[in-house]
């Protein structure tokens, strides 16, 4: 019988938090699981920690002896995958004893779904909970759902389905940096089916200021508004080669543009705040996607029957009295969109 799940753990400098890490995944109730390890190449004691644990139990690990970077590191590992499901651990997290069999239950589900996830709790320097919601419906509602509300990549570290012996779900490579190519990878996997969350607290995430991410936040604030800007247009450069329909290119294109701007739920510490923040992302948003940023009437597109979302982020957006009435509420939405559009697409 084929193993069901892949655990795939890339590894990096990480003699201080690794063996944690593994005698997590060697403590889950789910035992139909692969281990696989990649090591990046290190200056600290990690392969010795590696090997002493592949002397004990039965791990896979791939030695890189050159340095591949962290996105690199991963794509390896998705390389090598040969179940039907996987999913990436990074080397200093840490999984409840129930966290796959619960996640894998759900995954294995619907073949609706592409990817099952926990709750997340965050610890070490920083302690942040992560609730991340489904996404779910059809392919266009998926891709605003993500483009409106999703910039935290709870999913990364959830259960992937591959569709096929041959599929390889690869983290996308090009960004700047490796900046935010995990919740580009996000989109990818919302692109093939639905993710859905298990809600029980099964995952710990560690913070520490040797991490991968630990430097982003402390960034000069230009450098992380060409960042924020550079995701965005990728992202909506990956939507747009899966929508034809040009009502719906649209609308993703707004959602995207309302995505630079801060509307919706997806801002972070990257995002522009100020008018010439977001002025400067909206002009490196559109250089990026060229004519593909081009948009029409912008009262047009939030009329579509798709454009309900943008309508409803919008509305959390303006602030308007308590006394209006509902039937003014739309001509103010469409008002401040189109304001905001506008001021964006002349930048």
């Amino acid at each position: 019988m084929t193993t069901a799940v892949t655990v795939c753990v890339p590894v990096f400098n990480a003699a201080v938090f690794l063996a944690e890490t593994l005698d997590s995944i060697a403590a889950q109730s789910f035992a139909d699981i692969k281990v696989l390890m990649s090591l990046d190449r290190s200056v600290d004691d990690s392969e010795s920690i590696c090997l002493r644990y592949l002397h004990h139990r039965p791990l896979g690990l791939i030695v890189q002896r050159e340095r591949l970077g962290w996105v690199g590191n991963v794509n390896a590992l998705i390389e090598r995958v040969d179940t039907p499901y996987f999913c990436i651990t990074p080397h200093d997290d840490l999984l409840a004893p129930q966290y796959l069999a619960e996640v894998y239950a759900l995954a294995a589900s619907d073949p609706a779904i592409a990817c099952a996830y926990s709750d997340v709790q965050g610890f070490g320097t920083l302690r942040p909970y992560f609730a991340q919601s489904d996404i779910r419906g059809t392919l266009i509602e998926r891709v605003i759902d993500f483009l409106l509300d999703h910039f935290a990549v709870v999913p990364f570290r959830g259960i992937i389905r591959r569709r096929n012996s041959d599929d390889r779900p690869y983290i996308p490579t090009g960004l700047r940096h490796d900046f935010a190519a995990d919740t580009v990878w996000m989109l990818h996997i919302a692109l093939r089916g639905e993710l859905r969350r298990v809600p029980s607290l099964l995952y710990s995430k560690r913070y520490h200021e040797a991490s991968v991410h630990a430097p982003w936040r402390n960034w000069p604030r230009e450098e992380l508004i060409v960042l924020w800007a550079e995701q965005a247009a990728a992202c909506a450069r990956i939507a747009l080669e899966h929508v034809g329909d040009p009502r719906d290119r649209e609308v993703v294109l707004a959602a995207a543009l309302m995505r630079v701007a801060g509307i919706g739920n997806s801002r972070v510490y990257a995002t522009p705040t100020e008018p010439l923040e977001i002025a400067a992302a909206t002009a490196i948003f559109c250089d990026a996607l060229g004519d593909a940023s081009c948009l029409r009437d912008v009262q047009s597109v939030l009329a579509y029957p798709n454009a309900r979302r943008l309508r409803d982020a919008i509305a959390g957006n303006v602030s308007h009295d308590v006394a209006d009435a509902p039937s003014s509420l739309a001509p103010r939405i469409r008002k401040r969109l189109e304001h905001i559009l506008a001021s964006m697409m002349r930048s």
